[in-house]
């Protein structure tokens, strides 16, 4: 965030927004507060402070640019339960504190091998994301038009994907056949918290996140957490496909018996529909002509990707 130029006056230094922050607590739930103190990483949109209150408790108190829209929060909590945080529809937000830290500040830190646990955890958790209802009329009224849309662009960025553009609508039928599954669409390191043994405890900022999508379409996220972005560059994580094929075994084989049949009958589906999450991510975001130019470097090398069930024993990204 660019220091304080977005807040008004009465909250443009980080003294105003803590003691606004115990003062909307204290408002809010009617109980005194001893401290506050800034999350040590906040989202690019709003700041994020913790408050003590005199009992002990700690609860989040995010001062944000905008209002929050709550419903996809809503959306994610029925499924995952407490692994979301409860957020109060009121500008500012409230929510209940979730513990550990976030992902960011332990995979540098600790063993790798814990990745693949936190990995392991992460989508044995996301397999309880799968919803009822058919893919059908979101592949044609939401994910064809995006995908056409692309196509028919003459931005100079995506002119040179228009092959893989065109064979990723060719085959957009076959994500009929999947299940509809809710996903996180800002999925990364500073939203997912995490135990010191590795274990997930809990999936923040689900505000973006759209309506429920084909299965598959928002595991594109599994390129930025098997792997990273580290001086401008693409890079696969010292164990990378230990992280990586433990992500489908859970998110796959954690999926409800007639589910999961489904997905072990159509991998072909599945592939499209991550290559096409990909695709989205990465273009349709640009579509303003505002491209994440790292991501555009890598994105040659995210469309050799084969899952698992695919490639056999091979390479993620091929030779």
């Amino acid at each position: 965030m660019d220091g304080e130029k977005e807040f008004p006056p009465s909250l443009n230094t980080a003294a105003k927004q803590l003691r606004k922050a115990r003062a909307l607590a204290e408002a809010h739930l009617q109980t005194p507060t001893k401290r506050a103190r800034f999350l040590k990483v906040s989202g690019m949109f709003s700041k994020t402070v913790i408050v003590t209150l005199a009992t002990g408790v700690e609860v989040v108190v995010q001062l944000r640019y905008e209002r929050l829209d709550i419903a996809p929060f809503e959306r994610a909590r029925k499924l995952l339960g407490d692994l979301v945080p409860k957020a109060a529809d009121l500008w500012p937000v409230y929510m209940n504190c979730m513990p550990g830290v976030c992902w960011l500040e332990r995979s540098g830190r600790w063993d790798p091998q814990l990745n693949v646990v936190f990995t392991r955890s992460l989508a044995r958790a996301l397999s309880r994301c799968y919803v009822d209802g058919s893919s059908a009329e979101v592949v044609e009224c939401t994910i064809r038009p995006k995908l056409e849309k692309l196509l028919s662009s003459e931005q100079e960025e995506i002119k040179p994907f228009r092959s893989a553009i065109q064979g990723l609508l060719d085959d957009v039928h076959r994500l009929e056949k999947l299940p509809l599954f809710q996903s996180h669409l800002d999925l990364n390191g500073m939203n997912i918290m995490v135990l010191e043994t590795g274990e997930v405890f809990g999936l923040l900022d689900w505000e973006l996140s759209p309506l429920p999508d084909p299965f598959g379409m928002g595991c594109h996220r599994l390129h930025t957490i098997a792997g990273e972005f580290s001086c401008g560059e693409y890079e696969e994580r010292e164990n990378y496909q230990e992280m990586e094929r433990a992500f489908w075994e859970e998110i796959v084989g954690g999926a409800p018996q007639p589910i999961r049949k489904t997905l072990e009958d159509n991998p072909e589906a599945i592939q499209t529909s991550f290559m096409i999450g990909t695709v989205l991510d990465i273009l349709d975001t640009g579509v303003e002509g505002r491209f994440n130019k790292v991501a555009l470097r890598a994105l040659p090398r995210f469309l050799k990707y084969r899952i698992p069930a695919l490639r056999g024993d091979g390479p993620p990204y091929g030779s």
